[in-house]
């Protein structure tokens, strides 16, 4: 009877002790479980984030290339910083204005108002009082310093309690600030810290890339010794002023110049004579045009130009004049001086043509028959000049006597 009840004793403690085991198994299978479905959570949500972070680099790229305005790039980053950041209430790109104050050039939600008057001192910055004046990095902002900036942030009286800043830098200069602001205590850690230098990255190229596309984009557009426009470029503008022409019945002048007797001056004085006699002629001839004119050279020594709120006849009373004007101011090069002239053909549209290709074919047309014509007069006054004497009559002259 003892020995049946130590039996069952024995069984019913290792049935708890199994069940026992079971449910701490149990247990720690479901924490095990909850982890990893934390970790998957946590994995999901970082690589939805370096997906963006992927997204935005594609958008800046493309706005850079499309020469999208500033603003809409830096929105665009904003954009993705909320979304990657997440419960950010405030969003802002600052930098300098001609005054040396900080503006804000874009922002996600500031009033408006508060946008249009904002202005801010370097001095009086996150960065500048939490660093002391070294400002190299994105920072966390600490609440004692936000504190102080109650009244900067917002205009509607919110309370914001956590703050990341991060400088922008193009060309080692500094530029302005990507903040970001939120109404949560304690909201950004590292990561957070991390990804918004991402996002400051992304700015930083997204500025550089955009001063070296405009410089490349100007030298391209801009000839290098002139400083018209090119003929590649002036094309596409004179095709795109007869488009406008045609859509809104305007009228407009495609003016053909050609610069006199460049070959001669680069054979008898060298080509730096003829480049100052180049860059002479197209000061002179573009003197003629409006500002808002266009005006390129099209060749070695030819120049190009569509003149709005005129006609044919108007541009060849005004060149005439300008012609005038640098004939009686010759150039010095060398001791020697160069009389600079040139002749030029004029076509109104839609009178003389109705595309560019035949502007400027009827413009060149009337350019050559001017020069024909001068050619003809100064054939005409050789002849009518008296021919000079043989040297060996010439040496028998007396002093004093006229040849």
């Amino acid at each position: 009877m003892h020995q049946g009840h130590r039996i069952n004793k024995i069984i019913l403690d290792r049935s708890l002790f199994v069940s026992g085991l079971v449910v701490g198994a149990a247990a720690l299978t479901a924490v095990f479980v909850a982890f990893l479905a934390i970790t998957h959570l946590r994995a999901v949500r970082r690589s939805r984030k370096y997906r963006l972070l992927g997204e935005l680099a594609s958008e800046v790229n493309r706005a850079i290339l499309f020469n999208e305005d500033e603003e809409i790039i830096f929105s665009t980053i904003l954009d993705y910083a909320f979304r990657i950041l997440e419960k950010v209430n405030l969003g802002s790109v600052l930098s300098f204005d001609p005054n040396g104050y900080l503006v804000i050039i874009a922002s996600h939600g500031f009033d408006p108002d508060f946008v249009r008057n904002f202005r801010l001192r370097l001095e009086d910055t996150f960065q500048y009082r939490q660093s002391g004046g070294n400002i190299s990095q994105a920072m966390i902002i600490e609440p004692e310093i936000i504190k102080g900036f109650a009244d900067k942030l917002d205009s509607e009286g919110r309370e914001y309690k956590s703050i990341i800043s991060a400088p922008l830098f193009v060309g080692g200069r500094l530029y302005g600030f990507l903040n970001v602001d939120s109404v949560h205590a304690k909201r950004f850690g590292p990561a957070d810290l991390a990804l918004l230098k991402n996002l400051s990255g992304q700015i930083e190229v997204c500025l550089l890339a955009r001063t070296r596309y405009r410089s490349s984009l100007a030298e391209s557009r801009t000839d290098a010794l002139t400083g018209l426009l090119t003929r590649g470029y002036f094309e596409e503008l004179g095709a795109h002023a007869v488009k406008h022409a045609t859509r809104y019945d305007l009228a407009l002048t495609f003016g053909m110049y050609d610069l006199d007797g460049l070959k001669q001056v680069n054979d008898g004085l060298g080509h730096p004579a003829g480049d100052l006699l180049l860059v002479a002629a197209a000061k002179a001839i573009s003197g003629t045009a409006r500002k808002s004119d266009i005006f390129g050279r099209y060749g070695g020594d030819e120049f190009i130009a569509v003149h709005y709120n005129t006609d044919a006849k108007e541009m060849t009373e005004r060149s005439l004049e300008k012609l005038k004007e640098l004939r009686a101011a010759p150039l010095s090069f060398g001791g020697k001086e160069i009389a600079p002239s040139f002749s030029f053909g004029f076509a109104d549209f839609p009178a003389d043509a109705q595309d560019v290709a035949g502007l400027i074919s009827v413009a060149d047309a009337r350019l050559y028959a001017m020069k024909s014509e001068r050619k003809r007069e100064a054939d005409r006054k050789d002849k009518k000049a008296p021919a000079p004497k043989p040297a060996e009559e010439r040496d028998h002259l007396p002093r004093g006597s006229v040849s």
